[in-house]
């Protein structure tokens, strides 16, 4: 829901010329994940992986946003 209130960002990045912006912050985005996942798995389970997830969707369409 938020990725299409922002629109297509992925897409405007890639027009910019800013791919490399774009490999560090999906990188950014998966080292936060594994972390999120080690820290919220044991405690919530297969909820705590979705909450993981979700937060690093969202941050990345934020960052995303920001840039352009």
């Amino acid at each position: 829901f938020l990725s299409a209130i922002l629109g297509p960002n992925g897409g405007m990045l890639i027009a910019l010329g800013k791919t490399q912006f774009i490999m560090w912050s999906a990188l950014f985005a998966a080292l936060l994940n594994v972390v999120l996942n080690i820290i919220l798995i044991p405690r919530l389970g297969m909820d705590g992986a979705a909450i993981a997830l979700m937060i690093c969707f969202r941050l990345w369409a934020v960052f995303s946003c920001r840039l352009i």
